[in-house]
């Protein structure tokens, strides 16, 4: 049940980072184009605060990830909130600390005969 679900929260920071990461480079490259200073001043305000929620969110996600990875859970909270997309990729890419993959798989396939 652990590893499924440290699973499914690996795929899904691999998914988001990837599409946070893409969504970046498209806004750098065709930025939205606003024409009067009110319209300019309320996408600022709109822009802060899906980045604030964006932040909060990858953070609050690697910290969970790396709660089960045996990882340093303050690290990897600071990291998803300052670099979201890279954060995210790089920790649904790594694996558990002090356990190789040989031994993780037999984890889970231990686990899946005692449910």
């Amino acid at each position: 049940m652990i590893m499924e679900n440290l699973k499914r929260n690996k795929t899904i920071a691999l998914i988001l980072g990837l599409a946070l990461l893409i969504f970046y480079i498209y806004n750098r490259i065709n930025p939205i184009q606003l024409s009067t200073i009110q319209q300019i001043a309320i996408g600022q305000i709109i822009n802060i605060l899906i980045y604030l929620v964006v932040r909060i969110v990858s953070a609050v996600l690697c910290v969970n990830i790396a709660k089960g990875l045996n990882r340093n859970q303050t690290g990897w909270g600071i990291f998803g909130f300052i670099l979201p997309p890279i954060a995210l990729i790089i920790i649904a890419l790594i694996s558990i600390k002090g356990i190789s993959n040989k031994e993780e798989e037999s984890q889970t396939i231990t686990q899946d005969g005692q449910d």
